[in-house]
């Protein structure tokens, strides 16, 4: 062998043996997953918390080649694997529970719950918070609400300069779709909870609701109508759509599709089953209406 080719083998060795070498494993996964990479470690992890049910986590897990693959999906599942594990719920206690304990515990404060001068922005820092949804006054566009996904519903008067918090008061503060009838502004819809978490995962990313709020007042105050959850129940909205000519509303939501013809105090189910994500009324026909349905974003490999 020519001795250029056995330096170059004397200085891999060393660089073979520590990118071989595992990282450590906690010690309640030590005996399941200590023979096997750390990725390997995080597919079989996953797939434990989600049943069995991701696929693709099971095809990188038996195919570890997948991984170098362009375009197989590894990069985007394992930053899916990062969000999920890094808002992950402590040993025995749902992020659900978690958060209703926050809001007690927030409802027991004696401090108000907004105008705090002494708050400002200091992020994002490694991760921005997302917006959901948004939803204009019909006649006068400097008015603006704003649904996001784990920080409430938000209004703005001046055309989107200024926000100013709604919903801290609520037990859910997740907002799925927010819509604003056209004819009374006065009247907001807020479907908490979002249509995309993880029910099955328990691990925090399940950004979940309380049901269908309503406001009479452009969002100074909220009620529960018909369509209420309990946090445990993983219910989230898609979209809330109204029919301007008769006023006849659906809001998608991770059970099904939903009808209200009182301005959204009340609602019947018109169809089970799915997750809808959008709703359309065809225009000029208030008899026809276009949904979009599919699976969790997370097991829908």
């Amino acid at each position: 062998m020519p001795t250029a080719s056995i330096r170059r083998l004397v200085w891999l060795a060393p660089l073979a043996w520590l990118l071989s070498t595992p990282a450590p494993v906690p010690a309640q996964t030590m005996d399941r997953t200590s023979a096997i990479a750390p990725a390997e470690a995080i597919v079989a992890d996953r797939l434990e918390e989600l049943g069995g049910f991701s696929t693709i986590g099971r095809r990188f897990l038996e195919q570890p080649e997948l991984r170098n693959e362009p375009g197989s999906g590894w990069k985007p599942w394992m930053r899916s694997q990062w969000f999920a594990q890094t808002r992950r719920a402590p040993a025995g206690r749902s992020a659900a529970q978690l958060r209703r304990d926050a809001w007690q515990a927030h409802r027991a404060r004696s401090t108000p719950a907004r105008g705090d001068a002494g708050w400002f922005t200091i992020g994002p820092a490694t991760l921005s918070g997302r917006c959901t949804d948004l939803s204009f006054h019909p006649s006068d566009a400097s008015v603006v609400y704003m649904g996001t996904a784990g920080g409430g519903l938000w209004k703005s008067t001046d055309g989107g300069d200024t926000w100013a918090p709604l919903t801290d008061d609520l037990p859910s503060i997740a907002v799925g779709a927010v819509e604003v009838l056209p004819s009374d502004p006065n009247v907001v819809l807020l479907g908490t909870g979002e249509a995309n978490g993880v029910p099955n995962a328990g691990n925090g990313a399940d950004v979940f609701g309380v049901g269908m709020y309503r406001s009479t007042d452009a969002g100074a105050t909220w009620n529960t109508t018909s369509l209420s959850y309990g946090q445990n129940q993983t219910h989230g909205f898609g979209e809330i759509a109204v029919e301007p000519t008769t006023g006849v509303i659906l809001a998608g939501a991770t059970d099904g599709l939903w009808r209200s013809t009182d301005d959204g105090a009340s609602w019947t189910m018109v169809q089970s089953g799915g997750n809808i994500y959008d709703v359309e009324w065809k225009p000029g026909d208030a008899n026809t209406v276009y949904i979009a349905r599919g699976r969790d974003p997370f097991q829908n490999f």
